[in-house]
């Protein structure tokens, strides 16, 4: 493989571990309406990219796509609905948590767009982008999960149930990777980034 590839490659993955990481942070500390509508904003983005970088025509309907998932992801936050009174203290760290969903919505953008900058490249089987994002989100994710926990040591033990759920959700994150990455090689970036929202 060229050693271009492998650095875009590495690169995604690294993307990727932000992205994980910084959505994390983002609903720890800030209310989950605010934190997934920025962290989702990451579609509008991934159509911008293929515009500027791909040169890649988008239409009037894949414009409309894009606005009604997000507009679908709004809706679903609740914006219209009466806001419970909550002490000031219930989010002290709040724009830290909204910062770090900006972080990994730039993050997931560029890990999303990266797939389709890769997918298309001769030579390139369409599993080889997932496998190298999760080696390298398995070892900088993991890395930066044992450091938390030597911070703050956990005062729960794992339930064998719980590994388990983690394994099914690894399996079938991969298996929406690989989906993803066949339909960014064969279909413009912000054609297939609103489907992320579905």
């Amino acid at each position: 493989m060229p050693r271009k590839v492998t650095f875009m490659l590495c690169f995604r993955g690294a993307a990727s571990s932000v992205c994980i990481v910084g959505l994390y942070l983002g609903l720890l500390y800030a209310p989950l309406s605010k934190a997934t509508v920025i962290f989702w904003t990451c579609n509008i983005f991934i159509a911008i990219y293929g515009r500027i970088f791909l040169k890649e025509a988008l239409t009037i309907f894949d414009w409309i796509a894009i606005t009604f998932s997000f507009a679908g992801l709004v809706l679903i936050q609740g914006p219209f609905k009466p806001t419970e009174t909550k002490s000031s203290n219930a989010y002290p760290n709040e724009t830290f948590g909204l910062a770090c969903s900006a972080v990994a919505c730039i993050a997931g953008s560029i890990a999303a767009f990266m797939q389709r900058v890769v997918g298309p490249i001769p030579g390139v089987h369409y599993t080889v982008p997932t496998f190298y994002t999760a080696i390298i989100t398995c070892l900088l994710v993991g890395l930066t999960a044992m450091f938390e926990a030597y911070l703050s040591p956990p005062d729960y033990t794992i339930a064998i149930r719980e590994v388990f759920l983690v394994v099914f959700i690894a399996l079938t994150f991969s298996a929406a990777q690989i989906c993803m990455t066949i339909a960014f090689t064969h279909e413009k970036a912000g054609r297939v980034a609103p489907i992320n929202n579905f």
